[in-house]
C-alpha cells in the first residue's frame, strides 16, 4: 500500500501537475467560445477531423494488410519485410517531413510534382500523405502484436470444418479487433496532437491553434483569450480520446486474456502465383517509404552551383560541415534522450506493477494516460511552463537553482520533464502487455513465501518484464528526439533540442545545410531503430 502511495505521488507530480495546469485558462470566463468564435471553432474540427480521417484511411487498411502478410502468409521475403517496418518506425516526424519535402516539394528532385501550383505545395492532402506514412509501420507492428495473441485452438479447431480464407475473417481478424482500434487510436493522436506537420503545410488543427496563440496571440473584438479559447476546444477532444482509451482498455481484456501468450499460429495462408509479385509490390512499397525521404535529404544535400549539380563531393563538405558546427548540440539532445527515456520507464514501469490488483489506480493510471495522450503538445508544454514559473516564483526569495534549472537556463530539465509526460503514455503502452502477462499465480506464491516488494520485483517482475523495459527506454529516448510541439515551450535559451533547431529552419525551405544536419539526425535515429530491433528479438 506505501508502495502504491509513493508511485501515485511521483505520478501526480511529474505527470498529473503538468496536465492540470491548463485548467488555470480554461476556469478564466474569457476563455469560452461566444458566438462570434463558433466559426473557428468549426474550421478547426473540420480541419483535424479530415486530417485524422484521412491519415486513418491510408495507414490502418494497409497497416493491417502488411500484419496479415507478414504474420499468416508464407510469403518469401517476410523477414526483409519485417526489417524494413522498423527503419521509418523511428525517423523524426520533422526530419520525415523535410526530407518528403525534398523530394516533392518546391525545387524537389521529381519536377512534375514541385512548383509554386503543385498538389504537394501546401494543404491538407500533404499533410495526410506524410501523417499516412509515417503511421502504416505503426499500425502493422501492433497488428502484428494482436495476431500474436490469437488463441491457436481457436484457429485449429476452425480449420477443421472452414477453408483459411473464411478462418482468417471469422476467427483470427474478430480476435485482432482491439490491437486494430489500438493502432487506429495510436495513429489518430500522434496526428492530431502534432504541429510538426501542420505548421508547415498551413493546416489549422487544434494543437497549431494552440501553438499560433503561443507564439502571437491576439485579442480578439469581443475582448476574449484566443489563446484560452484554444486550450478549451482542445480539451474537447482529450475527453472523448480518453473516454476511448477506457473503453478500448476493457475491451482487450476480454478479448486477450491474461497468461503467458505462446505464439504458435495454426493459420498459415499458402501463396499462389500472385505470391512473388505481392512481395515485391510490398519491398517496393516498404523501400519507398524508407528510402525516398532519405534518397530526398541526400539529394538535397549534395547539390550546388547554379545548375543545382549533384556530386558526392559536395555532398561530403554539407555533412562534414554539418557535423563540426552541430555535434555538440545533438550530443546533448541524445544525452537528453537518454535521460527521458530511463525517467520515463522508470515511472512507467513502476504504475504498470502498481496497477496489478488495483481497479482503482489501474482506472486513474489509463484517465492519466489518456489524458496526457490526447492533450496536443502545445497544451502540455503551457502547463509545464506554468508549474515551472510557479515553482521559481516560490522559490526565487531562497534559493537561485530553480530559476536557473528550470527557466532561465541553460538546462536540459524542463525538455526532460515535459518530453517525460508526452512519452509516458507511450513507455505505458509498451510495458502494460509485459506486466498484465505475467500469470497471477506467480504472484501469489511470492506472497505466500513471505516476499515483499523488492523480493517481489527481484524475482517475477524484473526477469519477466525486463524485455519490455529495454524496448521503453529505446523507444521513448529514439521518439523524445524528435519531438518538439511542447519543447519549444520550455526549452530554456542555448539549451534548444537539435530537432526544434532543425524545425525552425525548416520554415525557410530545406537547402543543402539543412538537409546534412537532418541525415547526421537520422543516422543516429537508425542506430537507435537498430538497437531497438536488436532489443525485440532479445531473451
Amino acid at each position: 500500500m506505501r508502495l502504491r502511495t509513493f508511485v501515485g505521488a511521483l505520478l501526480a507530480l511529474f505527470i498529473a501537475l503538468p496536465l492540470a495546469a491548463p485548467l488555470s485558462h480554461v476556469l478564466a470566463p474569457s476563455a469560452w467560445p461566444d458566438g462570434a468564435t463558433y466559426a473557428r471553432v468549426g474550421i478547426l474540427a473540420s480541419n483535424t477531423a479530415r486530417l485524422v480521417i484521412g491519415t486513418l484511411l491510408l495507414a490502418v487498411p494497409l497497416g493491417v494488410a502488411l500484419a496479415v502478410l507478414i504474420e499468416r502468409t508464407n510469403l518469401p521475403g517476410r523477414g526483409v519485410l519485417r526489417a524494413l517496418l522498423w527503419v521509418p518506425l523511428f525517423v523524426p516526424l520533422p526530419l520525415f517531413t523535410a526530407g518528403w519535402q525534398a523530394v516533392l516539394g518546391a525545387d524537389g528532385w521529381l519536377p512534375m510534382w514541385s512548383g509554386e501550383y503543385a498538389p504537394w505545395a501546401l494543404g491538407i492532402g500533404s499533410a495526410v500523405w506524410i501523417h499516412a506514412m509515417a503511421g502504416v509501420p505503426w499500425v502493422a507492428l501492433i497488428v502484428q502484436s494482436g495476431l500474436r495473441a490469437v488463441e491457436p485452438e481457436l484457429e485449429e479447431d476452425a480449420l477443421l470444418v472452414r477453408p483459411a480464407n473464411w478462418v482468417l475473417w471469422r476467427v483470427t481478424l474478430p480476435r485482432s479487433l482491439a490491437s486494430v482500434a489500438a493502432a487506429a487510436l495510436w495513429v489518430a493522436l500522434m496526428t492530431a496532437g502534432e504541429i510538426s506537420v501542420a505548421d508547415l503545410m498551413q493546416v489549422r488543427t487544434f494543437a497549431e491553434e494552440v501553438n499560433t496563440q503561443l507564439v502571437s496571440a491576439e485579442r480578439d473584438s469581443s475582448g476574449g483569450d484566443p489563446l484560452g479559447r484554444a486550450v478549451v476546444v482542445s480539451l474537447l477532444w482529450v475527453v472523448v480520446v480518453t473516454a476511448a482509451i477506457l473503453w478500448l482498455a476493457r475491451r482487450s481484456d476480454r478479448l486477450v486474456p491474461g497468461g503467458v501468450v505462446s505464439y504458435r499460429p495454426a493459420l498459415r495462408l499458402s501463396r499462389g502465383w500472385w505470391g512473388v509479385p505481392l512481395c515485391l509490390c510490398l519491398l517496393l512499397l516498404l523501400a519507398a517509404m524508407a528510402t525516398v525521404p532519405v534518397m530526398g535529404l541526400v539529394y538535397r544535400a549534395g547539390v550546388s552551383g547554379p545548375g543545382n549539380l549533384w556530386t558526392w563531393s559536395e555532398l561530403g563538405h554539407q555533412v562534414m560541415r554539418a557535423w563540426k558546427l552541430e555535434r555538440g548540440l545533438l550530443t546533448h539532445t541524445l544525452l537528453g534522450a537518454l535521460a527521458t527515456g530511463v525517467f520515463t520507464t522508470a515511472l512507467a514501469f513502476l504504475a504498470c506493477w502498481v496497477s496489478r490488483g488495483s481497479g482503482w489506480f489501474r482506472v486513474g493510471l489509463l484517465v492519466l494516460v489518456g489524458v496526457a495522450w490526447a492533450m496536443p503538445g502545445p497544451v502540455v508544454g503551457l502547463g509545464a511552463k506554468e508549474v515551472f514559473r510557479r515553482i521559481v516564483e516560490a522559490t526565487e526569495s531562497f534559493t537561485p537553482w530553480p530559476a536557473r534549472w528550470l527557466w532561465y537556463g541553460p538546462s536540459p530539465l524542463p525538455v526532460i520533464l515535459v518530453h517525460a509526460v508526452r512519452m509516458f503514455p507511450f513507455a505505458v503502452a509498451i510495458l502494460w502487455p509485459a506486466i498484465r502477462l505475467i500469470p497471477n499465480e506467480l504472484f501469489e506464491r511470492a506472497r505466500l513465501d513471505g516476499l515483499g516488494p523488492v523480493g517481489e520485483l527481484r524475482a517475477i517482475v524484473w526477469p519477466l518484464a525486463r524485455r519490455g523495459c529495454v524496448l521503453s527506454l529505446l523507444a521513448v529516448s529514439v521518439l523524445s528526439i524528435g519531438e518538439i510541439s511542447a519543447a519549444k515551450i520550455v526549452s530554456t535559451p542555448g539549451a534548444e533540442t537539435f530537432a526544434e533547431v532543425v524545425w525552425t529552419q525548416m520554415h525557410y525551405g530545406v537547402g543543402p545545410d539543412l538537409a546534412a544536419r537532418c541525415l547526421m539526425l537520422l543516422a543516429v535515429v537508425l542506430v537507435g531503430a537498430g538497437l531497438l530491433g536488436i532489443a525485440r528479438d532479445w531473451r
